[in-house]
């Protein structure tokens, strides 16, 4: 049941699932893994305007310290591209930001995410749009730069 409300678009049926999931301390560490991992492949089906499902992407941050490392790149993965470097609403990139400074990728493993988003700031025609990216951006930077993402830091 937990999955189905997740993985349920309406917002108060998510919700639920989302609680009821925060309180599903005595699943097994498989199970937990499961539900999220399938949380995690629904996400990715999304198009980047219907992406905004607050409740079932923050649901997967209850797991991430037990999740395999091919789920954690999924989830980046839809975060950095249907949040934030296609998503068309505010929302959607404040949340994408807000994630990602919870798991802290590191610049040096996803490079190509972070240039694809300062190539939006870039390009991006909406002042509200590209404030929210480069400040997402600046939000999300490691207190020690090192060598090789020093000049990416500079330039934004």
């Amino acid at each position: 049941q937990i999955k189905s409300l997740i993985k349920n678009t309406d917002i108060n049926n998510q919700q639920i699932g989302y609680s009821a999931f925060q309180d599903a301390k005595h699943f097994s560490a498989s199970l937990r893994r499961e539900i999220t991992r399938e949380t995690v492949e629904w996400l990715r089906t999304l198009l980047p305007e219907n992406a905004y499902q607050i409740y079932a992407i923050k649901s997967v941050l209850f797991n991430w310290d037990i999740l395999e490392p091919p789920v954690k790149e999924h989830y980046i993965d839809f975060v950095f591209d249907k949040l934030i470097k296609r998503g068309i609403h505010i929302n959607n990139i404040q949340l994408g930001f807000e994630i990602l400074f919870e798991i802290k990728p590191k610049y040096e493993e996803y490079t190509t995410y972070f240039e694809d988003v300062f190539s939006r700031i870039e390009s991006e025609d909406n002042d509200e749009i590209k404030i929210e990216l480069k400040n997402g951006l600046i939000k999300i930077r490691p207190k020690r730069l090192k060598k090789k993402e020093k000049s990416f830091w500079e330039k934004l």
